[in-house]
């Protein structure tokens, strides 16, 4: 849903429904399937300039990795490892205000305040955990041999 859009929607429907329902998770897992059978995929791809959903067609046969990004990202089932970035909201907050990519308001922070409980609840679903320092942990002794190595 476009950010604009997103926005009225969120405030027609109140700050309780911001959270893990507003994604398609359907579209996710079948782009997923898709990836893992080297077939050919449609995904949308927001466009924040003009406001508007585009539609990416790739062709999984020739990629090796594929890396879901997003706030709820690590909620998606069948995948290999799951990375947390672990910021506090204040962090969250000030890094939205650096890329001002929506305006920062009394809604905005409201947005970000339930977005961050609603992120927090996935922290315990993480393999490695990525820490305001930056370094990369374990999260629950899956990788923890490969930490020895390195």
């Amino acid at each position: 849903m476009p950010p604009l859009l997103r926005t009225e929607w969120r405030k027609s429907q109140g700050a309780e429904s911001i959270g893990l329902d507003e994604y398609d998770w359907n579209l996710i897992h079948q782009n997923l399937r898709e990836f893992k059978e080297d077939r050919e995929a449609m995904m949308p791809c927001i466009d924040i300039i003009p406001e508007q959903i585009d539609k990416l067609i790739t062709d999984f046969k020739k990629i090796d990795l594929l890396v879901i990004d997003g706030l709820y990202a690590i909620k998606t089932d069948h995948v290999d490892l799951r990375v947390f970035i672990d910021l506090t909201f204040y962090e969250t907050k000030m890094t939205q205000i650096i890329r001002g990519k929506e305006p920062m308001n009394e809604w905005r922070s409201k947005v970000l305040e339930r977005e961050h409980l609603n992120v927090r609840s996935l922290r315990s679903m993480a393999d490695l955990i990525v820490n305001k320092n930056y370094n990369v942990v374990p999260a629950n002794g899956k990788f923890e041999q490969l930490f020895k190595i390195i």
